[in-house]
């Protein structure tokens, strides 16, 4: 019998066996891909939510993690009343007469619109078997808001002037909250939301890259940048904007200083939007503001209103800067007179306050922010 080799066929040592089982277990079959695939994105997805939290898909109906706090403060609030009332919240007729009561004392005790809109959002969002969206559903608590809106229109959404913001930032300064008179003044410029820009990190701010051309010498934000897989309040990413417009250069130093100081993975400020909101009503109280009706959102009705009146801005950029999706959101910015009616309030030795507070709050600002 004439051997292998006799008969040019390739030699089965051992080494080649091992060499052939090596070659073929490297490809992976198409089962293994599938797997390898489903476990990345598994990872990824762990990365986004907590997978151990009841409910966490409906959850996100809400985008913004403030936003789903807000709501749910709003409904705990609200379910200690009725527990008062002795209430049994088993159905939307119940909880629509409930609402209605709820709604009555918070505009007899001076809390805004905004407090009872949230409430009655975060009760269908914690509750999706009770959904404001038909217009049968809670009546009464619908005509309950469209009376206190027919009351007082437009609510406490006048403008907070820029010489305000100054005279609320100096009192942060007067008491050592040096962090937080830099959070109204970014926010006044920026027009970013309180509660976005509370949760702000460093890795939210793009620096200047001047020495690739002397254009690109301006300090920016990036919301909700793609990465992330967070989209802002509209559904969008990468929403980027500069820091210090014109008049308001010395804030994108203020930008300079938080990113100078911060730890990469950190928020650039320590506090939470309930706390800002406590301390922003506590300054406004202190420096007799309250016919003002001022509140952290207000910056962000300041900026642009501040922005057109000066003609630093168009409606178009102003949409642009502040992320609205519709001009028709903008519009209001153009009525002059919300501002002028703001600072009407205030008294001459107020007045004169804020004058002296937009001539010393900057530099004031930037030394103590070091």
């Amino acid at each position: 019998m004439k051997s292998e080799k006799s008969l040019g066929l390739p030699s089965r040592s051992s080494g080649s066996v091992t060499s052939l089982a090596q070659g073929t277990g490297s490809h992976r079959g198409p089962t293994q891909s599938i797997r390898g695939a489903r476990k990345t994105i598994a990872k990824e997805r762990a990365t986004k939510v907590d997978t151990e939290q009841a409910g966490f898909l409906r959850n996100r109906t809400v985008r913004n993690q403030t936003t789903r706090e807000l709501y749910c403060n709003a409904v705990a609030k609200f379910t200690a009343f009725a527990l008062t009332l002795g209430a049994i919240l088993s159905c939307i007729e119940d909880v629509d007469r409930a609402l209605e009561k709820y709604f009555e004392t918070l505009f007899i005790q001076g809390s805004s619109q905004y407090v009872a809109s949230c409430t009655l959002c975060g009760w269908a969002f914690l509750n999706p078997a009770m959904s404001t969206k038909p217009r049968h559903h809670f009546p009464l608590s619908k005509a309950a808001l469209k009376g206190w809106k027919n009351l007082e229109p437009g609510g406490s959404k006048d403008p907070c002037p820029f010489e305000v913001c100054l005279m609320i930032a100096g009192w942060f300064l007067d008491k050592g909250f040096v962090m937080m008179a830099a959070f109204v003044v970014l926010c006044f410029d920026t027009y970013v939301r309180p509660g976005v820009m509370s949760v702000l990190k460093r890795s939210n701010i793009l620096t200047p890259s001047s020495h690739v051309h002397a254009g690109y010498k301006h300090w920016s934000l990036v919301l909700s940048p793609s990465v992330e897989g967070v989209p802002t309040k509209v559904g969008e990413f990468d929403d980027s904007l500069i820091v210090g417009s014109k008049g308001r250069e010395w804030i994108s130093k203020v930008l300079e200083k938080l990113w100078r100081h911060s730890n990469p993975n950190a928020t650039l400020f320590s506090f939470s939007l309930r706390e800002i909101e406590t301390q922003f009503r506590n300054a406004s109280a202190a420096l007799g503001l309250g016919l003002l009706k001022l509140s952290p959102h207000t910056l962000r009705h300041g900026g642009p209103s501040h922005d057109i009146y000066f003609e630093l801005r168009s409606l178009a950029e102003v949409q642009r800067r502040g992320c609205w999706k519709a001009l028709a959101s903008v519009k209001r910015y153009e009525k002059h007179a919300c501002l002028q009616r703001q600072l009407n309030k205030l008294t001459a030795a107020q007045q004169l306050a804020a004058r002296q507070a937009s001539l010393s709050v900057p530099a004031r600002l930037l030394r103590m922010l070091g």
